[in-house]
């Protein structure tokens, strides 16, 4: 059992499915998907594709270093244990900040890491088109350090913390 292996209480209205094939149908079925990684290092799959479906994110600053999302806007981040659950809670008992940080999210997942947008830049990048790169707006940090990995358009397995709204009391 995941939860046991990993000294998870049981608590009602929390799932831990551990090791997925499919994080699809959990992340359609959760009001707010966190990602409570205190050591992120490198793109955040599950969370960029969590934002493509527009679904509230809540994570650490470490997760969020790793993206160009905007932190307030985008996703919702927190980094103490009760600050990180209060936001979890508030976002869950808020549609319109579930609706909007889910819309945000999706419209940052869409324009920043849509493997069109960025294989077309990488495709001008080397045809040496810097003048087609440069009049595309991309934010300058982007600009100079693209993503590495982009696996928005396809599911990997993983671990998945889900919360659904009904739960709670909420």
């Amino acid at each position: 059992d995941v939860a046991a292996a990993a000294g998870v209480r049981q608590v009602d209205g929390v799932e831990v499915a551990g090791s997925v094939t499919d994080v699809g149908p959990f992340l359609q079925a959760a009001r707010v998907v966190v990602a409570p990684l205190h050591i992120a290092r490198g793109l955040q799959n599950k969370v960029l594709e969590a934002m493509a479906m527009a679904r509230p994110v809540v994570a650490t600053s470490a997760v969020s270093s790793c993206l160009t999302a905007e932190p307030g806007h985008e996703l919702i981040v927190a980094d103490q244990a009760e600050d990180f659950g209060d936001k979890v809670v508030q976002t869950l008992k808020d549609d319109a900040v579930c609706d909007r940080i889910g819309a945000a999210g999706r419209n940052r997942a869409v324009e920043s890491y849509h493997w069109p947008r960025i294989l077309r830049r990488y495709e001008q990048i080397l045809l040496g088109r810097v003048d087609d790169l440069a009049r595309e707006v991309v934010p300058f940090e982007e600009a100079i350090h693209p993503p590495r990995r982009l696996g928005m358009d396809s599911l990997t397995s993983g671990a998945v913390g889900t919360f659904r709204s009904g739960e709670y009391g909420l």
